[in-house]
Protein backbone atom coordinates (compact mmCIF):
# COMPACT_ATOMS: atom_id res chain seq x y z
CA UNK A 1 0.00 0.00 0.00
CA UNK A 2 1.25 3.45 -0.91
CA UNK A 3 0.88 6.46 1.36
CA UNK A 4 -0.94 9.44 -0.18
CA UNK A 5 0.22 12.97 0.53
CA UNK A 6 -2.08 15.98 0.56
CA UNK A 7 -0.32 17.37 -2.56
CA UNK A 8 -1.36 14.36 -4.63
CA UNK A 9 -5.10 14.83 -3.90
CA UNK A 10 -5.24 18.60 -4.52
CA UNK A 11 -6.33 19.31 -8.12
CA UNK A 12 -3.52 20.55 -10.35
CA UNK A 13 -4.56 23.04 -13.05
CA UNK A 14 -1.19 24.06 -14.45
CA UNK A 15 -1.83 22.28 -17.77
CA UNK A 16 -5.11 24.20 -18.36
CA UNK A 17 -4.27 27.47 -16.64
CA UNK A 18 -3.93 29.39 -19.93
CA UNK A 19 -7.43 28.25 -21.01
CA UNK A 20 -8.87 29.35 -17.68
CA UNK A 21 -7.28 32.78 -18.04
CA UNK A 22 -8.71 33.15 -21.59
CA UNK A 23 -12.23 32.04 -20.57
CA UNK A 24 -13.66 35.58 -20.49
CA UNK A 25 -12.52 36.16 -24.10
CA UNK A 26 -14.24 33.10 -25.55
CA UNK A 27 -17.24 33.96 -27.73
CA UNK A 28 -20.55 32.24 -27.05
CA UNK A 29 -21.44 29.61 -29.63
CA UNK A 30 -24.91 28.45 -30.53
CA UNK A 31 -25.74 24.81 -29.80
CA UNK A 32 -26.29 24.31 -33.53
CA UNK A 33 -22.64 25.02 -34.20
CA UNK A 34 -21.60 22.46 -31.59
CA UNK A 35 -24.00 19.76 -32.78
CA UNK A 36 -23.16 19.45 -36.49
CA UNK A 37 -24.47 15.87 -36.78
CA UNK A 38 -27.78 16.90 -35.20
CA UNK A 39 -28.06 19.91 -37.51
CA UNK A 40 -27.36 17.69 -40.55
CA UNK A 41 -29.94 15.16 -39.36
CA UNK A 42 -32.59 17.85 -38.88
CA UNK A 43 -31.74 19.21 -42.34
CA UNK A 44 -32.37 15.76 -43.88
CA UNK A 45 -35.55 15.29 -41.84
CA UNK A 46 -37.04 18.56 -43.04
CA UNK A 47 -35.95 18.39 -46.69
CA UNK A 48 -36.27 14.73 -47.70
CA UNK A 49 -39.65 13.75 -49.12
CA UNK A 50 -39.93 10.13 -48.10
CA UNK A 51 -41.76 8.48 -45.24
CA UNK A 52 -41.32 7.67 -42.49
CA UNK A 53 -39.79 10.96 -41.50
CA UNK A 54 -38.60 10.12 -38.03
CA UNK A 55 -35.59 11.33 -36.07
CA UNK A 56 -34.67 10.15 -32.58
CA UNK A 57 -32.68 12.73 -30.62
CA UNK A 58 -31.15 11.68 -27.35
CA UNK A 59 -31.78 14.60 -25.01
CA UNK A 60 -33.46 15.11 -21.65
CA UNK A 61 -37.24 15.51 -21.72
CA UNK A 62 -37.00 19.15 -20.72
CA UNK A 63 -38.94 21.98 -22.33
CA UNK A 64 -35.74 23.98 -22.94
CA UNK A 65 -34.38 21.18 -25.14
CA UNK A 66 -37.63 21.03 -27.07
CA UNK A 67 -37.40 24.79 -27.69
CA UNK A 68 -33.77 24.39 -28.78
CA UNK A 69 -34.81 21.66 -31.25
CA UNK A 70 -37.70 23.83 -32.44
CA UNK A 71 -35.26 26.68 -33.17
CA UNK A 72 -32.93 24.30 -35.01
CA UNK A 73 -35.83 23.10 -37.18
CA UNK A 74 -36.94 26.70 -37.87
CA UNK A 75 -33.40 27.57 -39.00
CA UNK A 76 -33.40 24.88 -41.71
CA UNK A 77 -37.04 25.10 -42.86
CA UNK A 78 -37.72 26.66 -46.26
CA UNK A 79 -41.31 27.53 -45.40
CA UNK A 80 -41.58 29.67 -42.27
CA UNK A 81 -45.31 28.86 -42.08
CA UNK A 82 -44.77 25.10 -41.61
CA UNK A 83 -46.02 24.12 -38.18
CA UNK A 84 -43.72 22.92 -35.42
CA UNK A 85 -45.65 21.35 -32.55
CA UNK A 86 -44.08 20.40 -29.21
CA UNK A 87 -45.66 17.60 -27.18
CA UNK A 88 -43.93 16.74 -23.92
CA UNK A 89 -46.62 14.75 -22.16
CA UNK A 90 -49.59 13.53 -24.17
CA UNK A 91 -52.29 10.91 -24.16
CA UNK A 92 -53.83 9.18 -27.19
CA UNK A 93 -56.67 11.66 -27.68
CA UNK A 94 -54.37 14.69 -27.43
CA UNK A 95 -51.96 13.18 -29.94
CA UNK A 96 -54.33 11.65 -32.51
CA UNK A 97 -57.61 13.47 -31.87
CA UNK A 98 -60.97 11.77 -31.49
CA UNK A 99 -64.56 11.82 -32.64
CA UNK A 100 -67.20 12.65 -30.03
CA UNK A 101 -70.66 11.27 -30.81
CA UNK A 102 -73.73 13.41 -30.43
CA UNK A 103 -75.88 11.78 -27.79
CA UNK A 104 -79.14 12.80 -29.51
CA UNK A 105 -78.31 11.96 -33.14
CA UNK A 106 -75.94 9.12 -34.16
CA UNK A 107 -75.52 10.56 -37.65
CA UNK A 108 -73.75 13.65 -36.34
CA UNK A 109 -70.52 13.83 -34.45
CA UNK A 110 -67.83 16.32 -33.56
CA UNK A 111 -64.20 15.59 -34.41
CA UNK A 112 -61.41 17.15 -32.39
CA UNK A 113 -58.04 17.41 -34.10
CA UNK A 114 -54.99 16.12 -32.30
CA UNK A 115 -51.38 17.27 -32.36
CA UNK A 116 -50.72 15.06 -35.40
CA UNK A 117 -53.35 17.06 -37.31
CA UNK A 118 -51.84 20.36 -36.14
CA UNK A 119 -48.34 19.29 -37.21
CA UNK A 120 -49.41 17.81 -40.56
CA UNK A 121 -47.01 19.18 -43.17
CA UNK A 122 -44.56 20.27 -40.49
CA UNK A 123 -42.68 18.77 -37.56
CA UNK A 124 -43.99 17.16 -34.37
CA UNK A 125 -41.53 17.01 -31.46
CA UNK A 126 -42.50 14.20 -29.06
CA UNK A 127 -41.10 12.87 -25.82
CA UNK A 128 -39.99 9.29 -26.43
CA UNK A 129 -40.44 8.44 -22.75
CA UNK A 130 -44.07 9.51 -22.94
CA UNK A 131 -44.67 7.46 -26.09
CA UNK A 132 -43.00 4.30 -24.80
CA UNK A 133 -44.82 4.47 -21.46
CA UNK A 134 -48.11 4.13 -23.36
CA UNK A 135 -47.81 1.11 -25.69
CA UNK A 136 -51.14 1.77 -27.46
CA UNK A 137 -49.82 5.17 -28.57
CA UNK A 138 -46.59 3.65 -29.85
CA UNK A 139 -48.37 1.01 -31.95
CA UNK A 140 -50.73 3.60 -33.45
CA UNK A 141 -47.84 5.98 -34.15
CA UNK A 142 -45.90 3.21 -35.92
CA UNK A 143 -48.93 2.47 -38.06
CA UNK A 144 -49.27 6.17 -38.92
CA UNK A 145 -45.60 6.44 -39.90
CA UNK A 146 -45.66 3.31 -42.06
CA UNK A 147 -48.95 3.99 -43.89
CA UNK A 148 -49.07 7.82 -43.77
CA UNK A 149 -52.75 7.47 -42.84
CA UNK A 150 -54.51 8.11 -39.54
CA UNK A 151 -57.97 6.59 -39.08
CA UNK A 152 -60.26 8.39 -36.66
CA UNK A 153 -61.40 6.67 -33.50
CA UNK A 154 -64.41 7.37 -31.38
CA UNK A 155 -63.76 8.87 -27.96
CA UNK A 156 -66.60 6.66 -26.71
CA UNK A 157 -66.23 3.30 -28.51
CA UNK A 158 -69.39 1.88 -26.94
CA UNK A 159 -71.54 4.51 -28.72
CA UNK A 160 -71.89 4.36 -32.50
CA UNK A 161 -71.03 7.45 -34.51
CA UNK A 162 -70.04 8.34 -38.07
CA UNK A 163 -66.29 8.76 -38.49
CA UNK A 164 -64.71 11.35 -40.81
CA UNK A 165 -62.32 10.39 -43.61
CA UNK A 166 -58.77 9.27 -42.92
CA UNK A 167 -56.09 11.89 -42.42
CA UNK A 168 -53.26 11.51 -44.95
CA UNK A 169 -49.91 12.90 -43.90
CA UNK A 170 -48.29 15.59 -46.07
CA UNK A 171 -44.60 16.19 -46.41
CA UNK A 172 -43.51 19.51 -44.98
Amino acid sequence: MQEVSWQSVVPQFAHVEQHILNYADIEATSPCALQTRLTDSIQRLVHEDHFPRLLLVTAPDVYDYFKLLENMVRNVQDNADSPIVIAENVDEVQLFGAVYPNSNDVTTSRSVNGLVHQANGGVLLLSLGCILSQPHIWSRLKSLLSTSKLPWRSAKPDIYCELPELLTLRCG
